[in-house]
């Protein structure tokens, strides 16, 4: 099946362009007000009060659009090459895994250069340092982004496959719906507020990365197990 899921993951990223494109656009969207900043800066200012977005974040749109895009629109054309929706699932998480090294790796990249240099001049956010990614260095920076980039990949691709049933969209709506309420309904603002510690913002980077590879696998079978009772 490794080969064969290898082949899938392969067929997924070279129909990807549109999300190159949406990313690459995203990417020249942040850079370039970002430089013409630091060039228009006169030397030795810094201003306290202004920010930048650092350009290693706008690749995070491969982690939100290429679930969506191989979840519903991927899927028939791998089921019409004779695939198994098990091969077909196998496939996505390798497309997945491997979006969630290059982005970590990349963002890491921004984060100790670029970053580095812009915050001579200004504050600049990058949401690995805001939520606490990079304060355990390179290494685990790098493996706590790839985590949940994986959970997060998972969840829009389970997330995508269920938008054509009835059940997709009672889900939808229950999720709104629990996150509005956690918003100013206890137990439900504890339980928020404990997930996204657990998953976003732990201070132990083991048992953050741990927690999102878990709850990624049980994504993942619960993908499968959709796929195995859907009608293609």
């Amino acid at each position: 099946m490794s080969s064969k899921a290898l082949t899938v993951a392969r067929l997924c990223l070279s129909n990807l362009t549109a999300t190159w494109a949406v990313m690459v656009f995203g990417f020249a969207l942040v850079t370039i007000p970002s430089v013409i900043q630091i060039v228009q800066a006169g030397p030795n200012e810094y201003f306290e009060r202004s920010y930048l977005l650092s350009s290693g974040n706008s690749l995070y749109a491969a982690i939100i659009l290429s679930p969506a895009v191989i979840a519903t629109r991927h899927v028939t054309k791998v089921m019409h090459l004779n695939a198994s929706k098990e091969v077909f699932v196998a496939g996505a998480m390798e497309v997945y895994a491997l979006l969630a090294a290059c982005v970590a790796a990349a963002n890491n990249a921004f984060y100790y250069s670029l970053d580095q240099s812009w915050s001579r001049t200004f504050q600049v956010v990058n949401l690995a340092e805001t939520f606490g990614w990079t304060s355990h260095g390179p290494l685990v920076s790098f493996l706590q982004q790839f985590a949940f980039f994986c959970l997060f990949a998972i969840g829009v691709h389970c997330l995508a496959a269920m938008q054509r049933t009835r059940v997709g969209w009672a889900v939808d709506l229950l999720l709104i719906t629990l996150l509005g309420a956690s918003l100013v309904a206890e137990p439900l603002t504890s339980m928020r507020v404990w997930v996204t510690d657990l998953l976003v913002v732990q201070s132990n980077a083991i048992v953050q990365i741990m927690a999102s590879l878990t709850v990624a696998a049980v994504l993942y079978a619960a993908t499968l197990a959709m796929l195995r009772r859907r009608e293609l």
